[in-house]
């Protein structure tokens, strides 16, 4: 008999999403003041979605987005959008962002978010994940 307090294809893996370790590299390309870092892993990808985890370091950087939407895990900073709005980010912020959209990040304070976009890659857990940005 099926256990029916858990939904159809919901497992128990888990990570500690604060704690886990990424290698930050210097940004490169679209860096406005300070010499940031930046780095990513995929963690899961599930359903055409990719869940993953980004930190960046203080500085100011802008880049182009991908459709995304994201939780602010630690960290203080803000993005100021090319229509010229500014979306606060701290501990708890969930943010959307559009594809296309040129954005310009300000990190006062490491910034980590858990983000999730869309994906064609196959499934993946964090067994299988790669340690290393993007």
């Amino acid at each position: 008999m099926a256990d029916a307090s858990r939904a159809p294809g919901v497992g128990t893996e888990h990570i500690n999403a604060a704690a886990w370790e990424l290698d930050l590299e210097a940004l490169t390309e679209g860096v406005i003041t300070g010499e940031p870092r930046a780095g990513a892993q995929a963690i899961y990808s599930i359903l055409g979605v990719e869940i993953g985890i980004w930190e960046m370091t203080p500085g100011a950087a802008s880049d182009v987005e991908e459709d995304e939407i994201f939780v602010v895990l630690s960290g203080l900073g803000s993005i100021k959008h090319e229509d010229g709005s500014i979306t606060p980010l701290h501990p708890g912020r969930l943010v959307r962002l559009h594809a296309g959209h040129r954005n310009t990040w300000h990190v006062t304070h490491t910034i980590r978010k858990v983000y999730l976009t869309p994906t064609t890659s196959p499934a993946v857990s964090p067994e299988q994940s790669t340690k290393g940005p993007l």
